[in-house]
């Protein structure tokens, strides 16, 4: 997660652990914290669907325990991916 501050950490923390109801964030505070939350997301996909890779999973059952497609979990993985270890 690039650029993040710890205020914006703050407040996608309380957020998402529902210490703040939403209407106790700024504007900004509730903007940012979904484009944090979708960031960290994207890479907890991502990371995870790597390492099952590098534990000699295929696609097709990345895909299927994960709930996508194997092309969306390959995509998923990719910039995690060392060069090779993507290959069937």
């Amino acid at each position: 997660m690039a650029d993040t501050n710890p205020e914006v950490m703050n407040a996608l923390v309380r957020l998402m652990a529902n210490l703040d109801e939403p209407s106790a964030l700024t504007d900004d505070e509730l903007v940012r914290a979904v484009i944090e939350a979708r960031e960290a997301k994207k890479k907890a996909e991502g990371t995870a669907a790597a390492e099952l890779r590098r534990r000699g999973w295929t696609w097709p059952q990345i895909g299927k325990a994960i709930g996508v497609d194997q092309s969306t979990a390959h995509g998923w993985a990719q910039p995690y991916l060392r060069a090779g270890e993507g290959e069937p």
